[in-house]
This record gives C-alpha cells, sequence and structure tokens, in this order.
C-alpha cells in the first residue's frame, strides 16, 4: 500500500474529497491516522501530516495537533460539516508554532492561520460552498472564542443560525484536551 500511495496524486481531488467525507461520517474516522502512517496522506491532506508532525507540549494538550483533531471529529456526531470543521479546527497552529523560553508550547494568532489554511484547504479539496464556508467560519476561531461571545451575550449576532451546529464542536474541542483549555 505504502508503494501505490505515490499514484494518488493521479485522482481527482473532487473524488479523494468524497472519499475522504466518507471516511470521517464512519464509525471508524480514526482511521486517518493509518493513512498518515502509510504515506497516504502525504498525498491526499498534506495538511494533516503537518497537523501530525506538531506537538503541543504544554498543560492545555495531551495529544500533537493531528490526534487532538482526530479525537475532535470522533466525539461528534457524524454530520459532514461538523467533521470536516473538527478535523480542520486547528490547521493552522502548525504555521504559528512558538516555544517560550520554558520550552511550553505556544499557537499565537493560531485563528488566523487556520482561517488562512482552511479557507485554501477547502478551495483545494473543490468542497462545497456550505461546507467551505462552515470551515472556515470554524478555522477563523470564531468557535474559539464562543465564551467571550456568550460572556458578552452576544453570541446570537456574531453566530446567527450556525451556533447551535457549532457549538458540540467546541465543546468536543475542549473535551479532547488534557487540562484547561488555552
Amino acid at each position: 500500500m505504502i508503494i501505490q500511495a505515490q499514484y494518488l496524486k493521479n485522482i481527482s481531488a473532487e473524488r479523494i474529497r468524497v472519499e475522504l467525507t466518507k471516511l470521517l461520517v464512519s464509525d471508524h474516522p480514526d482511521k486517518l491516522l493509518e493513512a498518515y502512517v502509510t504515506g497516504i496522506t502525504s498525498y491526499i491532506l498534506p495538511e494533516f501530516d503537518k497537523m501530525m508532525e506538531q506537538p503541543q507540549n504544554n498543560p492545555y494538550h495531551r495529544y500533537n495537533v493531528g490526534v487532538h483533531s482526530i479525537e475532535a471529529v470522533k466525539n461528534i456526531r457524524p454530520d459532514v460539516t461538523m467533521r470536516w470543521a473538527a478535523l480542520l479546527h486547528d490547521v493552522g497552529k502548525p504555521a504559528t508554532h512558538t516555544v517560550d523560553e520554558n520550552g511550553i508550547d505556544h499557537f499565537f494568532d493560531h485563528p488566523e492561520g487556520c482561517a488562512y489554511s482552511g479557507k485554501a484547504f477547502c478551495e483545494d479539496s473543490s468542497l462545497t460552498t456550505t461546507l467551505s464556508k462552515m470551515c472556515v467560519l470554524w478555522s477563523d476561531g470564531m468557535i474559539m472564542e464562543w465564551e467571550v461571545f456568550r460572556k458578552k451575550g452576544q453570541y446570537k449576532k456574531a453566530f446567527g443560525r450556525s451556533r447551535k451546529r457549532f457549538l458540540p464542536i467546541y465543546n468536543r474541542d475542549k473535551k479532547s484536551r488534557h487540562g484547561s483549555p488555552e
């Protein structure tokens, strides 16, 4: 399978998206980890490779970015938009990674990095317009700011009708961490 992975570059982006979507909404979205180990994701989802290679050495996470995202996906209902958004919610972290003098990893401004990376991925993967907008909304860090909007009583204005769809992702993201949220 590892040798055959190189031929995946000859498959259309739409076909790859369809197959990845089937995997994400299946009972075993964690099979994406096997695709990473075999080198398949380097051809079909290189952003995920970067996420898998990015540690999160801080008191708030116990997994690298990729495994953390898969845990979030596993803990959310099998809805296409919800699972794609959960997978991509930290896609911008590798580009914003810094380490402080104590060896603690930080991802300052990662919502902006997620918005850029999420938008580019959605466009490259020919995701539907609705799914693309949802992924960018999530990647834009709006869900990570849910608590801020909620406390100010502005979440209805900020999230509109999407707020009920994304609250479960926010909750699952917090659940897939170890410790308190960043």
